[in-house]
């Protein structure tokens, strides 16, 4: 179906809304809860690495579709892999990098 510039900018001012109203809303959890604690992270991070094993397959077809003949192996490795591994990383370190740190005044 094509559209023509009016449809597509309407569509895009929509999306546009929808994204604006997304952000407010996790601008206003923010304020409202403060940053999250470890285990919220971690919790974050764990369900993230379940998502990229359990979708793999979507993430792969989706990537094909986006990019007009993609291989499954190379969105696999270079990107659901990819994302996957820093993720795991990511999950190990999160309370290390939590830490308060000692700092020199100024």
């Amino acid at each position: 179906m094509k559209m023509n510039s009016e449809e597509v900018a309407r569509l895009q001012a929509a999306d546009e809304t929808v994204l604006r109203a997304c952000l407010e809303a996790m601008k206003a959890a923010q304020t409202r809860d403060g940053p999250p604690d470890a285990a919220l992270r971690m919790d974050r991070l764990t369900r993230l690495m379940v998502l990229l094993r359990d979708r793999a397959d979507d993430f792969c077809a989706a990537l094909d579709a986006d990019f007009d003949g993609r291989a499954r192996e190379t969105s696999l490795m270079s990107d659901v892999m990819a994302t996957f591994n820093t993720v795991k990383y990511a999950r190990g370190r999160v309370r290390r990098w939590m830490k308060p740190e000692r700092r020199d005044g100024v």
